[in-house]
């Protein structure tokens, strides 16, 4: 559980075999020096172009630098910004939770000089004049991860961790961890894929993905899955979840114990889940629209016909509930009410304000980005871990390099983390379409602007019912940005802001160890609006969405098996291919 709290997922890196040349495989964002794909060496160009222009602002920055080393607790920065290095704040830093940084003295200053150092140099960074947005988002993020860089938790000599155990072993976690790094590294390659997750750790649909069901439809872009009733009784109106196709849909149906699917089943719903096609060159010419027809509205119109009631409710979780925002819209339009009412998981359908995503998509280098897609036809898994990594590279990257190759240690079997190890592709055309329609032009929160199949797309006349849950620590959907989304409907609307992550906050099991939430918006408002005063109600989400739910999910009637053939049973093919 305490994984579970501290470690956010990401989507993965790619099998072996399917990125082409070397210069691909050591990373599409990467680029070279000529493409600058992630904006890097334009964002430290212009801060440093700025830089020239008042040298006063250098010279802050190095003051802040010796402030932090020489002039050690009783600098002013520090005592007027940071405090106590040891403060309620920095004991959260989950780089330095071990108690033997304060133990020695020594070590404890390495610690609190560090610390110093990042909050100093960040700041003076940050109140530079001139530094402007879009620029200052930028200079900020890459200048906190190059500072991360320099931890003294990264390096054997000044982890007292490390250290103690090489004195324990006689250095064996040192070999261990080269031979972690040497099984990590592909000298043929040139590229270094850091093991969050043993591979055998699970196997989809023997671990994980094992609720009982069946695929009842499958077409190029998705399979559907109608799970098997575990009560005597249901409630008659369906839910259909659409999951992300960034990754597999299993995320919602883990281990049995935090299966939201086998949660929701055993409550009385009748549940059905798109598990989206893992797509290769020949979908290259898929686009967002393709998603939305051949997808969404292809698994409702299956869903209904099956539904007593011949309505559903709707359930999307991140750009799965992007789809379904922009579907609402095109259904309401064409008179379409057969969604009773429609749940959004960390999404975002207002992108004006997009949270450190920001940093990677701009103007400046979405043409880089279009021809590297275009030349390959897809965006890799191994792409999409490198950004969303970057975003937690404590988390992500420096927790996994101290664990593997420092401490010599093998990952933990966590099942977030094998999810998120299981990697998928997005098409070429869809990306760049989603790029350019949402993060740059934000075409789905300006009515009328977005167009799907001729149809032109207006939240504001969508009155179904809805009900956000979006998480205070998501990098990915920033909750003020989504909580910005909901009030582009026109209907009633529930907002709930949980505790957590992107996705660990999602995954958030009722028990002893679940995530507190608060209710920002109560079901019948037409607007929600920032609330810090709300009470915290100390258990899951999930059981205060559940009365939402049902809510709106018609009587009860005898559960019943549905007499459509299968094509095969759950979790289905597509989910398997890598």
């Amino acid at each position: 559980m305490e994984n579970r709290k501290n470690l956010e997922a990401s989507d993965p890196v790619s099998p072996e075999g399917e990125l082409g040349s070397r210069n691909e495989r050591i990373g599409f964002f990467s680029g070279t020096s000529d493409e600058d794909v992630l904006g890097i060496i334009d964002t430290y160009f212009d801060f440093f172009s700025l830089l020239a222009e008042k040298p006063s602002h250098f010279f802050n920055i190095q003051h802040s630098i010796l402030e932090s080393i020489w002039l050690g607790r009783e600098s002013a920065s520090y005592a007027r910004e940071a405090g106590d290095a040891t403060s309620e704040t920095q004991k959260k830093d989950k780089r330095f939770r071990s108690g033997q940084w304060d133990e020695n003295p020594l070590f404890k200053e390495l610690k609190d000089t560090y610390l110093r150092l990042e909050e100093n140099v960040l700041g003076s960074v940050s109140e530079m004049d001139g530094l402007r947005e879009p620029l200052k988002q930028k200079v900020e993020f890459y200048m906190a991860r190059y500072l991360e860089i320099f931890s003294p938790a990264n390096f054997l000599i000044t982890n007292p961790e490390v250290l103690k155990m090489t004195l324990e072993t006689g250095g064996e976690n040192l070999i261990r961890g080269a031979i972690n790094f040497l099984s990590d590294w592909d000298p043929l390659k040139g590229n270094l894929k850091l093991r969050m997750v043993k591979e055998s750790a699970f196997a989809v649909g023997v671990d994980i993905a094992v609720s009982k069901g069946s695929v009842i439809f499958q077409n190029r872009l998705m399979q559907l899955i109608r799970y098997a009733p575990s009560t005597s009784e249901v409630n008659e109106i369906p839910l259909l979840i659409i999951p992300p196709w960034i990754n597999k849909y299993y995320i919602l149906d883990l281990k049995p114990e935090n299966s939201f699917v086998k949660w929701a089943v055993s409550n009385g719903l009748t549940v059905y889940v798109i598990s989206w096609v893992n797509p290769k060159q020949d979908l290259a010419e898929i686009d967002f629209d393709d998603y939305g027809t051949e997808g969404f509205l292809e698994a409702v119109n299956i869903v209904a016909s099956e539904s007593e009631t011949g309505r559903l409710n709707a359930l999307g979780y991140c750009i799965g509930g992007t789809l379904l925002g922009a579907m609402l819209g095109y259904m309401a339009s064409k008179n379409d009410n057969r969604v009773s009412g429609a749940t959004f998981l960390t999404t975002m359908l207002d992108f004006n304000e997009p949270g450190d995503l920001g940093v990677f998509v701009n103007e400046r280098n979405i043409n880089v980005i279009e021809k590297r897609l275009d030349d390959r036809g897809f965006l890799s898994g191994e792409d999409m871990a490198f950004v969303f990594n970057l975003l937690r590279a404590r988390d992500l990257v420096w927790h996994f390099y101290i664990n593997n190759y420092l401490l010599g240690k093998d990952p933990a079997p966590f099942d977030i983390l094998f999810w998120n190890a299981d990697t998928t592709r997005l098409p070429a055309k869809m990306h760049k379409s989603y790029l350019k329609n949402m993060y740059i032009n934000n075409l789905l929160a300006r009515p009328g602007r977005l167009v799907i199949r001729n149809e032109k797309i207006d939240l504001g006349i969508v009155t179904t019912p809805v009900c956000f849950v979006s998480a205070v620590e998501d990098h990915i959907a920033p909750w003020r940005s989504t909580l910005q989304g909901a009030n582009l409907f026109n209907g009633p609307k529930h907002f709930i802001l949980t505790e957590g992550g992107h996705v660990a906050g999602v995954v958030n099991p009722p028990g002893d160890k679940a995530y507190s939430h608060r209710v920002l918006g109560q079901d019948g408002d037409n607007k929600v609006v920032e609330k810090n005063n709300t009470e915290i109600h100390d258990y899951s989400w999930w059981l205060t969405w559940l009365e939402w739910m049902q809510s709106r999910s018609g009587k009860k009637t005898m559960a019943k098996l549905q007499n459509t053939s299968a094509i095969e049973p759950s979790p289905g093919s597509y989910v398997m291919v890598k």
